[in-house]
């Protein structure tokens, strides 16, 4: 899977909330040539590999780049409006796009030149928050809406058919009360066809005495039930809050979770947790980058390779065995505004930075693990 993390994501360009094209080579044979249009803003990128990659751009056009993102197909489905699509992508030739207004999904299995629509989901919520998709293989997925904002109610909808039908989960009986629940609305991660995970943020003080404000809860049944699972985490003193999102697993058994304790002020304790058993329990890595400090930020692109940083500062660091000891880089790149960052094998990733409130973003390539990152000017082929 990509080591990828994605910041202040509604849906699922991707886990959140959170949280895109790669397929047909242009010919360069073809005739006339493609037209060049400037002034590309690239606001997603979920890249396959140094070369293909899905994307959208600040009008919410989904798009296609088959050369690491330096010029970009759309491939919006026919017929259809821009914007109010939330993609998720598998490979780089299925992929989903989901559609807020009309709520219904878009399946491709051949890199976006084709779509198919799904049948419109008509849920017993009122949805008028976030949303999120994840999907195990080709055929089996899940689709959550939400309602009433942050950690509120949440609805789990399932296909067994890759997107072209869809039930509730969470179930609701003849008078519309609810037979089982999420315990939330928040990012969702499934390991496989059972075992899945939910968590978000709590801005809750209370004492590290218990469990009750860390806000992660498990599946084992495909998303009907759902229970609150423990972390290795301090239990003495008070905290504001927890951050955490749901897991990263890289196969059945390996998995890493980071959370951020928000103690008083502006004190912090960072946590990097680690499983190798599927998710049944958590230990907690000794060496972690900017342990006491706030916006610790990670990306694994397997189980053994990751990078963490500080928006505060320019150090990157890496790990190359899971997290038990990091060596620092020194970057020419400035990381405050980083959006998005993806690594597609052990040095060479793609960054994407937001700035201006949102108004500009840029797109940056590395080649050395993120030591240099180089400034990629995109264009658009009409």
């Amino acid at each position: 899977m990509l080591g990828v993390i994605l910041l202040a994501l509604t849906g699922c360009f991707g886990n959140n909330t959170v949280k895109t094209i790669p397929m047909q080579a242009v010919n360069p044979q073809i005739k006339p040539s493609p037209t060049i249009l400037p002034s590309l803003q690239i606001t997603q990128i979920f890249m396959m590999n140094s070369a293909m990659g899905w994307g959208s751009d600040s009008s919410g056009n989904i798009l296609q780049t088959t050369n690491g993102g330096l010029e970009w197909i759309n491939r919006n489905p026919e017929n259809i409006k821009s914007g109010n699509y939330f993609p998720f992508i598998l490979n780089d030739k299925i992929a989903w796009v989901f559609n807020s207004t009309s709520l219904t999904m878009y399946r491709t299995t051949d890199g976006g030149l084709n779509w198919n629509k799904g049948e419109a989901i008509i849920p017993n919520i009122t949805f008028d928050s976030g949303l999120d998709i994840f999907f195990t293989d080709a055929e089996h997925g899940w689709l959550e809406l939400m309602s009433g904002g942050h950690s509120q109610t949440g609805e789990l909808f399932k296909t067994n058919d890759g997107g072209m039908h869809w039930y509730s989960v969470t179930g609701f009986n003849k008078d519309n009360t609810k037979m089982n629940k999420l315990p939330f609305g928040a990012s969702i991660t499934f390991r496989d066809l059972d075992h899945g995970w939910t968590g978000t943020w709590s801005d809750e003080w209370g004492p590290h005495t218990s469990q009750s404000n860390v806000w992660l809860f498990k599946t084992n049944d495909g998303g009907k039930n759902w229970v609150h699972q423990d972390l290795p985490i301090p239990l003495i003193g008070s905290y504001q809050g927890t951050s955490l999102m749901p897991p990263k697993f890289f196969d059945n058994k390996n998995g890493i979770l980071p959370v951020t304790l928000h103690e008083s002020g502006n004190n912090y304790k960072n946590m990097i947790l680690k499983t190798t058993d599927g998710g049944a329990s958590w230990q907690s890595i000794k060496a972690v980058p900017f342990e006491n400090e706030s916006d610790l930020l990670t990306v694994f692109h397997t189980k053994d390779f990751g990078w963490a940083w500080n928006r505060s500062s320019s150090k990157i660091f890496i790990t190359k065995n899971g997290g038990e000891h990091w060596n620092e880089i020194f970057s020419n790149l400035n990381l405050s505004a980083v959006q998005q960052l993806i690594f597609v094998d052990e040095n060479r990733g793609f960054l994407l930075t937001n700035t201006n409130n949102g108004e500009i973003h840029e797109l940056y390539k590395t080649e050395d693990a993120g030591k240099t990152w180089s400034l990629i000017s995109p264009s658009l082929l009409k």
